[in-house]
């Protein structure tokens, strides 16, 4: 038995229908996500004020933490901000002398973190499923071309989250931060993450 896996929020069945065989199993959409356990928790951690973290994957090539982190400061000095990244992002020297910036790396309690923060700015990717989990209010960034499929799917749910990289600016996150203080986002979409749906699902098939 075949079975087709597309975790991403805006997979449907549909865009299968002609690609594979009647036969074949297509487990699409945010019931079969793939999350670590941490992201069903359910956390009691108090949430601080002006508290933003700042998740753009492990490389973090274009070095847009940095950037976000002065604009966040120019917006509100009273942001407390802190950058979750990997020791492979070569720009830890630069992000480390940043006053007021918190510099989190490779830490496994992610999801704990997260959970404590007034708002979080993600990439468009794994990382945003992550963060829908725990129902954050966010802002996303569009970084790489792959991540238009997400976009896309929240642009279609009538959801103003998002930022493409190039077109980041003080303005723009000004812009995004008042959306997001105004708009409770989960009104707009239904998801269904589920701890355990994806493995009992292939087992069945099995």
């Amino acid at each position: 038995m075949d079975i087709v896996l597309n975790h991403g929020i805006q997979a449907q069945r549909s865009a299968y229908k002609k690609l594979v065989s009647k036969e074949c199993k297509v487990l699409c959409g945010s019931k079969y996500t793939l999350l670590r356990d941490e992201f069903f928790k359910n956390y009691k951690t108090k949430i601080k004020k002006d508290s933003v973290a700042i998740i753009l994957g492990g490389n973090d090539v274009l070095n847009l933490s940095s950037k976000i982190a002065d604009y966040l400061l120019k917006l509100n000095n009273n942001y407390k901000i802190s950058i979750i990244t990997s020791k492979v992002n070569i720009h830890q020297k630069e992000l480390k002398q940043k006053k007021g910036v918190e510099i989190l790396i490779d830490i496994d309690n992610i999801a704990e973190v997260l959970s404590s923060k007034d708002f979080v700015i993600t990439a468009s990717g794994g990382t945003l499923f992550e963060v829908l989990a725990l129902k954050k209010r966010f802002i996303n960034i569009d970084v790489v071309e792959n991540q238009k499929v997400v976009t896309d799917f929240l642009k279609e749910n009538s959801i103003k989250t998002t930022i493409k990289a190039d077109k980041l600016s003080l303005k723009k996150l000004r812009e995004k931060i008042e959306y997001i203080e105004k708009t409770n986002i989960y009104e707009k979409i239904d998801l269904k993450f589920s701890k355990n749906k994806l493995i009992k699902k292939i087992l069945k098939e099995l």
